[in-house]
């Protein structure tokens, strides 16, 4: 088999899930009931976040994560995490 394991294609497109429901939410792509104000859908996205970017440091400490996984999965969140915030803060 050449080039890269399906599997491995599938779940890390799976990854991708919620950076683009984050950005469709905050832009307004389509209807969310996470706040009665921009503001607020936008800081609750930035907890989901948060707690994304918790989850991949816990399950890295269990060892059921690849060696490089936090190198690669942490500045994502934080990425967006502060782009959340200007557009929460404006």
């Amino acid at each position: 088999m050449f080039g890269i394991p399906r599997i491995v294609l599938f779940l890390g497109s799976l990854g991708l899930l919620p950076f683009v429901a984050g950005a469709l939410i905050s832009s307004g792509g389509f209807y969310s009931d996470m706040g009665d104000t921009h503001q607020t859908a936008l800081i609750n996205l930035m907890w989901s976040y948060g707690g994304l970017a918790l989850l991949d440091i816990f399950f890295f400490r269990q060892n059921l994560t690849p060696p490089w996984w936090l190198r690669f999965r942490i500045p994502l969140p934080l990425i967006v995490i502060i782009c959340l915030s200007i557009g929460a803060h404006t």
